[in-house]
């Protein structure tokens, strides 16, 4: 009976008849335009209501519910349970109103000062799925998508909120059903936005270029007016920039993300830099990494690869910057879409040079795109990334909330300086949005701190350094092969070169069948046909690397047990196989 309560009168009911008038009068206005006009009476101060806080401090930074107060605690009742939630108020507001610590950058307002518990998580949950229409009672759903689920399992998992993020066309945009779902994208935005910059460390923020002028009359002055206007807006600034001033949250996994970035990128060119020559650019250079998704993504996004072939240097295998330039001069820029480089990669191929190639982009006026799959967890390609964003030109990066974050698989981070970018990216995403992607980052990030993180960043490089590297010493002795010498902060590689065996991916199964995940063996012989691609020496990163070898990865989450049982059954396997087992 929600309608009989104070709640609905005083709160959903003008709230469904702002929305109902206000929305009929969309189309020539952006979608929040509608919510400026809600005239939504309250009862409480907005420092009295913890959710209150979260939902006032996050429309009014947008901008796009100015003086919308939208969330009211019921007048207290006689009933048993109205104790019990007066006394979770209290704790919630307590929480809420204590000072943050300095390590937490989450967010500015205080409610996110600690930790929550599961439990605050869920009812904070609960309460913000409450303001979706699919919540309220006596409402006529006449629509073809008003979430209705049939599951009370699949309503339960989802907390209710069945109606997604964004409207149609426009991820950032507020849907007028789903009020809490909109709430929950922008703040889990927010802790993005703080914890790419705290991975960042202190070069998150960068200064400005004392040449920037000097870049912009030089590009001014190009003899392609195209080239000069896209440069001039990406070489403009106002004052000191972050390396991650926005970032977008995708329900699509790092492949797929990659395929809507290099796609708004040519969409940039047509409606925002009106670059009559957009049509041309259909060319992506690559510098070679063997893992198929970044490969596929150009193909998918309709696009052409040039593929760059590394540089073998001593065991690691290197960015070829020459070539990229070389590549870059022979096709011309106007036919370039991006430079495509990858930060987060398996041994014996190291991180991108992305600093460099950074430096190529903007002096040629070209995009550029980085990989990051993986690379929050890592200082120093974090470090590498902010560097190459204020002395060159990084356009965007984007990473997997799975292998950073430790969340399941299905959603992405693109981030990125510019903030207009990220609009159009979002402008960019076809339909309506998942939010489960979403609410996992949210509720993984609210039970924890930055300290929490710090610590796991710590822990995952001591283990690396400490307990894997010089276990691996001990086997490798012990069996005659070596640890390839590869500068690599995530992956390792030990070389298979007394293997009694014809296949040495053999291992790889051993492996397996001994309850080891996430190793890989590569054999020098391997060929691998992607669509009308043939690459030789595939999963080895070139055409002919000098030996077959084990690589694996050192992630976040790893402990000291995995490695212990990881390092039992390699000294188990390789035994064996050199026995001819």
């Amino acid at each position: 009976h929600l309608q009989d309560s104070p709640l609905f009168n005083n709160i959903l009911s003008p709230y469904l008849t702002a929305a109902a008038t206000t929305t009929s009068n969309t189309s020539s206005q952006p979608h929040h335009a509608s919510f400026r006009s809600l005239a939504i009476p309250s009862l409480l101060k907005p420092n009295e209501n913890p959710l209150l806080n979260v939902i006032m401090e996050e429309c009014e930074r947008k901008g796009r519910m100015e003086g919308m107060q939208l969330v009211q605690r019921e007048e207290k009742g006689d009933d048993r349970g109205s104790e019990a939630r007066d006394s979770e108020d209290a704790e919630k507001t307590k929480l809420c109103k204590s000072k943050p610590p300095p390590s937490n950058p989450f967010f500015r307002s205080p409610l996110h000062c600690s930790p929550m518990s599961p439990l605050q998580i869920k009812s904070l949950l609960l309460q913000l799925s409450s303001l979706d229409s699919s919540s309220f009672s006596h409402i006529g759903r006449i629509g073809e998508r008003e979430a209705r689920i049939y599951s009370s399992l699949v309503a339960e998992r989802h907390y209710y909120m069945g109606h997604g993020i964004g409207r149609s066309g426009d991820l950032f945009a507020i849907q007028p059903k789903a009020l809490g779902s909109s709430v929950i994208y922008g703040i889990a935005k927010r802790m993005m936005v703080q914890m790419v910059r705290v991975s960042m460390g202190g070069n998150a923020k960068a200064p400005k270029r004392a040449n920037s002028k000097k870049k912009r009359d030089s590009h001014q002055d190009s003899k392609d007016p195209s080239a000069a206007a896209s440069s001039h807006q990406h070489q403009k600034q106002t004052g000191p920039r972050h390396a991650c001033q926005d970032v977008l949250l995708l329900p699509m996994a790092t492949g797929m993300s990659l395929v809507l970035t290099m796609r708004a990128l040519v969409w940039r060119e047509r409606f925002t830099y009106s670059n009559i020559n957009w049509h041309k650019k259909r060319y992506v250079i690559w510098p070679r990494i063997d893992q198929k998704t970044c490969f596929k993504a150009i193909l998918s996004a309709g696009f052409e690869p040039v593929v760059v072939e590394n540089v073998l240097d001593g065991d690691q295998l290197v960015t070829n910057v020459r070539e990229v330039e070389k590549q870059i001069e022979g096709i011309g820029a106007d036919h370039i879409v991006c430079v495509l480089s990858t930060t987060s990669c398996f041994a014996p191929r190291t991180p991108d040079r992305v600093r460099q190639l950074a430096l190529l982009c903007d002096k040629y006026h070209i995009p550029h795109i980085i990989n990051n799959a993986y690379g929050v967890q890592s200082d120093s390609i974090m470090n590498q990334i902010a560097l190459a964003t204020y002395e060159g030109r990084v356009d965007a990066f984007v990473q997997s909330t799975d292998k950073n974050f430790l969340v399941p698989v299905g959603g992405a981070v693109v981030a990125s300086h510019d903030t207009s970018f990220i609009t159009l990216l979002s402008e960019t995403y076809a339909g309506r949005a998942s939010i489960s992607p979403i609410l996992d980052i949210f509720i993984t990030c609210a039970q924890t701190d930055t300290n929490v993180w710090k610590q796991m960043w710590r822990d995952r490089k001591r283990i690396m350094k400490d307990h894997l590297i010089p276990k691996l010493h001990t086997i490798c002795e012990k069996h005659g092969e070596r640890i390839l010498s590869v500068r690599n902060p995530v992956s390792v590689a030990i070389t298979l070169s007394n293997l009694n065996v014809r296949n040495p991916t053999l291992l790889g199964s051993k492996l397996f069948y001994k309850g080891i995940t996430g190793a890989r063996v590569v054999s020098r012989n391997t060929h691998k046909n992607i669509v009308t691609w043939n690459f030789t020496g595939y999963g080895s990163h070139c055409n002919e690397y000098p030996c077959d070898y084990l690589v694996f990865a050192c992630a976040i989450g790893i402990t000291e047990g995995d490695v212990d049982t990881f390092v039992r059954a390699l000294d188990s396997s390789l035994r064996k196989m050199k026995k001819g087992e």
